[in-house]
């Protein structure tokens, strides 16, 4: 669609001067793209999928207001046309996003053992030093084989629900012992931190 826009933003400025109705032709030209995507936004239910599909609008489509290198006079500003899509996944990903704060944190029924907060540290805090006496248990402890085993072909590992790939270490461990409403809004805030304006 980027490429079609750009031969007839090109066609335009080669017949016409100024872009007056430019833009407007433009859009009308995205108008099928725009009826496509819309109802898919609108319906979907997934907070990656919204993430991606703004991750992937602001850093192909949309022009960084603070880039240095503006955008030239003669260049096609594809931009102005994705926004209306971009607005709509924004919007969806604030709803869903309104939705679990909702229904899974703030109308959160902890179980018992959840608010059996000394257990769950006690339990937290013997398989910590568990992990540490095995590091640091002498030399031994070097030969040994790794705890977790390596795959004998590589593996692609998609972030999905964890967090590991976004930071590096093993969030699971982590996170073990907090309290889960704080681990949901630990993990929505990661997904929609600066996606939505």
């Amino acid at each position: 669609m980027k490429e079609m826009c750009s031969y007839e933003y090109d066609l335009w400025r080669e017949w016409f001067e100024g872009e007056d109705g430019l833009y407007d032709f433009l859009e009308s030209a995205c108008e099928p793209l725009y009826d496509e995507l819309r109802p898919r936004i609108i319906h979907e239910n997934e907070i990656l999928k919204l993430c991606e599909l703004c991750t992937l609008l602001q850093t192909r489509y949309m022009h960084d207001q603070d880039d240095e290198e503006p955008l030239a006079a003669n260049e096609l500003d594809f931009s102005v046309l994705i926004q209306p899509a971009l607005e709509d996944a924004q919007t969806r990903l604030v709803f869903r996003t309104q939705a679990i704060l909702r229904d899974e944190i703030e109308r959160y029924k902890p179980k018992p053992d959840v608010l059996d907060y000394p257990a769950c540290n006690r339990k937290v805090s013997l398989s910590g030093t568990k992990n540490q006496r095995s590091a640091t248990s002498g030399r031994k402890a070097s030969n040994a084989e790794p705890t977790t085993p390596l795959p004998k072909t590589p593996m692609i590992v998609e972030g999905g629900d964890s967090l590991d790939g976004q930071w590096g270490f093993d969030t699971q461990a982590a996170f073990q012992g907090w309290y889960p409403t704080l681990k949901k809004a630990i993990w929505l805030l990661s997904r929609i931190y600066r996606l939505v304006n």
